[in-house]
């Protein structure tokens, strides 16, 4: 409704996503998590979700678990699925306005809140399970960044960790070391944190 477009329009006004600027309008796609979508938007998106088909919406579960931006060869991978058979869901969640095109490769969610529905409608085991999965899946790249290793570790720390808090342990530890190099101590606490938790889950000395 006209009404329902203007207060997604003041929505995104307000997050300094969308400013006026030398006669023209500027959108700044950085600023749109910080939009508060109003309640008549999330309706809508809860719509378009309930509306695909079942395997549409167990992709689209699985890329909200990885993050608000997701790399379409690594979500393959999570969900064992070929490239070109991931494209037809990606087309279609697309098509429903439920996510967009990021850089070559890589898709993201219009908005968290949409993000944010998906992984509160999955129950604790199948979040931790999907957590295992995909850390599992960054595991096998031995030649990974910084960030992907942070994003690693996250997911071990809210994985399985009783399946093999070693690896959960170690996979942290090297997140917190990394961290520790580049001077960011509040990362390095936050993994040394997992790290401790992981150890005292599967009995390891925390020097292991």
């Amino acid at each position: 409704t006209p009404l329902g477009v203007l207060e997604i329009v003041g929505a995104f006004l307000d997050a300094g996503a969308l400013r006026p600027h030398a006669r023209t309008w500027v959108f700044d796609p950085s600023m749109t998590d910080r939009v508060v979508l109003p309640r008549g938007a999330l309706v809508l998106l809860g719509r378009r979700l309930a509306e695909l088909p079942p395997a549409t919406h167990r992709v689209l579960e699985s890329a909200a678990v990885i993050g608000t931006t997701f790399g379409d060869a690594l979500l393959a991978s999570v969900l064992r699925m070929e490239l070109e058979d991931l494209g037809y869901a990606l087309a279609a969640s697309r098509r429903a306005g439920l996510i967009e095109p990021d850089e070559p490769g890589y898709h993201r969610f219009v908005h968290d809140s949409l993000r944010e529905m998906l992984v509160d409608d999955l129950s604790d085991t199948e979040r931790r399970e999907l957590h295992q999965r995909i850390g599992e899946v960054l595991d096998a790249d031995e030649q990974i960044s910084f960030e992907d290793l942070c994003r690693k570790a996250l997911h071990f720390a809210a994985c399985v960790v009783e399946r093999n808090p070693r690896r959960a342990y170690s996979v942290a530890r090297a997140a917190a070391d990394a961290a520790m190099e580049r001077f960011d101590n509040e990362t390095a606490l936050r993994f040394l944190g997992d790290a401790r938790t992981a150890a005292k889950i599967g009995g390891i000395p925390l020097d292991a």
